[in-house]
């Protein structure tokens, strides 16, 4: 069985201030080996991240962190933000594996920007219709597609999906509290 986790910081801990239950569940994570996806809405997130994870007395290099540029509600998603996101992972001196989702027409333009940067893409129509051209995409696959192509992607763009696909893999999302928090979970079951 593989396990990933999913937490925002943003809902997760809305104190921006590590609790014991927090770190509690921090090192049962890491002691289970569990991997955590990070959401970071904002660059501030990653000093609260840095903040349980010493606390917490875990390892923060290539801690896995999707940073969120913009919002599906109508907030812009402005590839501008992305080094932000970099100046807090330096100056809390560790390096993520990082990668951004953006949102609506200006999606691309940070896909962009995050490749450049050296980061990682997350790209469907959970974040965004359209194609690099404006125009809407007729599904998830041709969109993908033409991405990888204006970036000159190599074959791992795809490498996410088919690793599901191929392993019949399900997914069940609960909704669960943790004394102090609330957070998605996201278990993966093989």
């Amino acid at each position: 069985t593989t396990e990933i986790y999913t937490l925002s910081l943003h809902d997760a801990l809305p104190i921006w201030n590590p609790t014991d239950e927090d770190i509690k569940l921090y090192k049962y994570l890491s002691d289970e080996k569990i991997n955590v996806q990070h959401i970071c809405h904002e660059p501030e997130d990653v000093d609260l991240l840095s903040n349980v994870l010493n606390k917490s007395e875990i390892e923060k290099d290539n801690s896995w962190c999707l940073f969120v540029i913009g919002h599906y509600t109508g907030k812009i998603s402005d590839p501008n933000k992305i080094p932000l996101y970099l100046e807090k992972l330096e100056k809390n001196k560790f390096k993520a594996d990082w990668a951004i989702c953006a949102f609506e027409k200006e999606e691309f333009i940070c896909l962009k920007e995050a490749i450049k940067l050296g980061g990682k893409i997350r790209i469907g129509f959970e974040n965004s219709l359209y194609l690099p051209s404006g125009e809407i995409a007729q599904n998830n696959e041709t969109k993908i597609k033409i991405i990888k192509e204006e970036l000159n992607l190599n074959w791992i763009i795809f490498n996410f999906w088919n690793f599901f696909r191929s392993y019949r893999t399900n997914y069940k999302s609960i909704w669960s509290n943790y004394k102090s928090f609330r957070f998605y979970i996201i278990k993966i079951f093989t």
